[in-house]
């Protein structure tokens, strides 16, 4: 009998051992075919969680790794956007390496990164190649409005659009033949090398930098061509003339089809008016004012120019503005030719003017010499064959210490991408944020207020007594 029942507990025991190791198979395959083939439905309106086929194809054909650094706070509201459009290209190949830094506790991580990709202290996400790296800031992966941003209240987040901004990143860090961007010197220019000095262009070269591109000094009286790889050419506020041989050299160099971008001052003498006559721009010879819309307690020469929504490099930047001090106006030679496309860029109210008596210390309007409002001082110029100019008449918006002002970082970056036709690469648009408002009349107000102030009491104070009275009973 002993044996007998023996015989039924190991029985037993069997059977449970191998129902609980059956059990345990089928919860371990049933993992990993949901692991590997699972559907899931993004039910927002917009698909905020939903990333685009294109993204999805192009990360599956990467061929070498790709390293991506988030440097953001997982307190900021980006973070969650951030962290699931990463994991979700993460998903479609093993090629990409997303790493998040926290910023808060590794100290050592943020300055070692910091120093190989020219970072500063703000928010950033690095996407790198070997030696070749895109940095992509806040403005860059999110959209903002900034309506009310000039009476002290923080911009409103409207939209997301780092899928877009990641994917032209890994594009262009992807590819082997980098951007190269020359700064002309030898004419007073500002020194992109130069870090010290507050009129230098360290920032606005680092700027660039991070967006993957190689910047370099370009010495044009030395040459007899410009170099075949150099894809813009910069005239940053040069002070003493081109010689007739560095003019011919541009010429040349934009015959090729490539950009220009084009910044000079006030009262400087090399305005390169014949290259300005081939794309029918006109300097003006003047300093432009705006006593409504200038820099509190400074001079009206010194300028907050609202930025025009209606061009490529400015669309972004809708309601934001750009500062300038002492600039020139930028207008259009011949009004009836239409073979050229001008774009406003940056200008003043209607209420500022361009100053022709530059000299004089009572800045006063007159309109039979002054050029009236609303006064451009940038623009975006193209021409029929897709020669493209981007003319700025303040050359100092983007030294080291007016670079971080407003909108003149973003400005100059976008005129650069655009001049590259970067702008175009990716065509993913952003995620934008719906804004669900309840419109509520003041008798339907008088309402609800009656309601919650006097019905809602009531009717809790009559169930405490009915409640009361049955409890009595």
């Amino acid at each position: 009998m002993y044996y007998s029942h023996h015989k039924r507990v190991l029985l037993f025991g069997s059977v449970s051992a191998v129902s609980v190791g059956a059990l345990i198979a089928i919860l371990l395959i049933a993992n990993y075919i949901s692991y590997r083939h699972y559907w899931r439905n993004d039910l927002t309106k917009n698909k905020l969680y939903t990333i685009s086929d294109k993204t999805k194809n192009i990360i599956k054909n990467l061929n070498d790794p790709v390293d991506v650094y988030v440097l953001f706070p997982r307190t900021s509201r980006l973070f969650s956007y951030i962290s699931f459009t990463l994991d979700e290209m993460k998903r479609f190949s093993s090629k990409l390496n997303v790493k998040y830094i926290d910023i808060d506790h590794d100290f050592l991580k943020v300055q070692q990164l910091a120093k190989k990709f020219k970072l500063s202290d703000e928010e950033y996400i690095v996407i790198s190649q070997n030696e070749r790296f895109r940095v992509l800031t806040r403005n860059d992966i999110a959209e903002y409005d900034y309506g009310n941003s000039m009476y002290g209240q923080e911009p409103v987040l409207i939209g997301f659009k780092g899928e877009q901004a990641v994917l032209s990143a890994i594009l262009s860090v992807n590819d082997r033949q980098r951007t190269k961007i020359y700064f002309t010197r030898g004419h007073g220019e500002h020194n992109i090398n130069d870090y010290k000095d507050d009129l230098g262009y360290d920032k606005a070269k680092n700027l660039l930098m991070r967006h993957n591109y190689i910047v370099e000094n370009i010495l044009l009286a030395d040459l007899n061509k410009i170099p075949q790889d150099a894809d813009l050419l910069v005239v940053g506020g040069a002070k003493q003339p081109f010689i007739m041989h560095e003019i011919n050299l541009i010429n040349d160099y934009l015959d090729g089809n490539k950009p220009l971008l084009l910044l000079f001052d006030p009262q400087s003498s090399p305005r390169l008016d014949k290259i300005l006559a081939r794309f029918n721009v006109e300097a003006g010879n003047d300093v432009v004012v705006d006593p409504s819309q200038c820099v509190p307690f400074g001079s009206a020469a010194y300028l907050l120019c609202n930025l025009q929504s209606n061009h490529l490099i400015t669309k972004p930047l809708k309601n934001m503005t750009g500062m300038f001090f002492i600039a020139s106006s930028v207008s259009v030679r011949d009004k009836n030719n239409a073979d050229i496309k001008f774009s406003v860029l940056a200008q003043t109210t209607k209420d500022g003017w361009g100053e022709t008596d530059i000299d004089s210390e009572n800045l006063e309007k007159n309109e039979s010499v002054d050029l009236m409002g609303p006064v451009s001082i940038a623009a975006a110029v193209e021409n029929q064959a897709g020669n493209r100019l981007v003319v700025f008449g303040d050359s100092d918006f983007i030294t080291n210490s007016q670079i971080g002002n407003l909108a003149n970082a973003d400005l100059f970056a976008n005129s650069v991408n655009w001049l590259l036709q970067q702008e175009t690469k990716i065509s993913v648009g952003p995620k934008l944020f719906d804004k669900h408002t309840v419109a509520i009349s003041a008798k339907d107000m008088r309402k609800l207020s009656i309601i919650v102030v006097f019905i809602l009491p009531l009717l809790s104070l009559s169930i405490g007594i009915a409640v009361w009275r049955i409890r009595r009973k």
